[in-house]
């Protein structure tokens, strides 16, 4: 037969652990709310990233460079555009353009 003490200890055990789990749990979505505030306050989303153009660098040869190599180029070099507000394809060098991934 199991004592009233023992019984005791047993649910303190699980009570202990249930609250190791929070804490964890907290501090993981703590984290992940970090690096979203941090990402968006540098104006880029998790989802993208940034280059700077060089001399000669054309969306087609950053789409090859950087798009994931599932994505058809097309679809990569119109969201591109899309995303840094393009009206035409010349890229000047030195600008900064953010990128999907």
């Amino acid at each position: 037969m199991i004592s009233s003490g023992e019984r005791l200890s047993v649910r303190r055990g699980s009570v202990f652990v249930r609250r190791r789990f929070c804490v964890v749990v907290l501090i993981g979505v703590g984290l992940i709310s970090l690096h979203s505030a941090i990402a968006h306050a540098h104006g880029v989303s998790p989802a993208e990233m940034t280059v700077v153009v060089r001399a000669g660098d054309t969306l087609w040869g950053l789409g090859e460079r950087y798009a994931p190599p599932t994505v058809d180029l097309r679809h990569w070099v119109y969201a591109t555009e899309r995303l840094n507000e393009l009206r035409s394809s010349l890229l000047i060098p030195g600008e900064t353009l953010r990128l999907p991934r």
